[in-house]
């Protein structure tokens, strides 16, 4: 997959993510995004922001323009891309804009910042995966107090600088892939790509099997969830069918 700073012009970018709202929540998944590789576009309605990210996001991926507007989105490409993430402040807004997306594009994946408790409802029956800074920021002190040494070692490995970061990643199985129908043990993840498979899950909705055994017989639908980096990735996506 191609880094952001790589990104063609948003006429040809297809299967990428679209990012609403820079501020310092959309700053840092923009972060993450050029850092493990994925294609992207921004939109973003304060000319301020927008002048400040200039130098750092190609211009051609960069759409300055109201987010809940059917025109910006079209622009940033919305209508072929895989995700789209919402940042905006206010969560009446992230909701118009994941109703604007969602009809403009049935198949997008939606995840949305949320931060009034009485929205997540209404955000969730409309489509979006809901994220709470304030939620994962409780639960992230908790475990930085309670399980210290885990969190130095999740924080060091998003933190750290690497032209090859690694990443807790999932890659599906599709029909006619190699995966399909085989074993763990008989597709020699580790051997092949150096990836260790942490977790399987059959489909979006099913529980996760953690460290699954080697005899664990893979099908269509079935999400790898594996830690190593991006190139690493991309062998295991070859091998099972495509990233997550």
């Amino acid at each position: 997959m191609t880094a952001g700073g790589d990104a063609p012009p948003s006429d040809l970018v297809r299967d990428h993510y679209v990012v609403c709202g820079a501020g310092p929540t959309g700053r840092k998944v923009i972060e993450e995004l050029s850092v493990t590789g994925r294609r992207y576009t921004v939109v973003e309605q304060d000319a301020a922001v927008v002048a400040r990210l200039r130098h750092v996001v190609p211009a051609e991926i960069l759409f300055e323009g109201d987010a809940t507007d059917e025109d910006v989105l079209l622009r940033a490409g919305v209508d072929r891309a895989r995700c789209l993430v919402t940042t905006l402040a206010d969560d009446k807004a992230n909701l118009v804009v994941t109703v604007t997306a969602l009809g403009l594009n049935p198949r997008l994946r939606v995840v949305a910042r949320g931060t009034e408790e009485e929205q997540w409802a209404r955000l969730r029956r409309e489509g979006a995966l809901v994220v709470s800074p304030n939620h994962i920021g409780g639960r992230r002190l908790a475990t930085t107090m309670i399980h210290p040494a885990a969190t130095s070692f999740l924080n060091e490995m998003l933190a750290a600088p690497s032209d090859l970061p690694v990443r807790f990643e999932a890659v599906e199985v599709v029909p006619g892939s190699e995966a399909d129908g085989k074993t763990l043990d008989e597709l020699r993840v580790f051997e092949r790509t150096g990836l260790l498979v942490v977790a399987c899950r059959r489909g979006t909705e099913g529980a996760f099997s953690y460290n699954p055994p080697g005899d664990t017989r893979l099908a269509p639908g079935h999400r790898l969830v594996v830690i190593g980096d991006w190139h690493a990735v991309d062998r295991l996506a070859a091998i099972a069918g495509r990233w997550e």
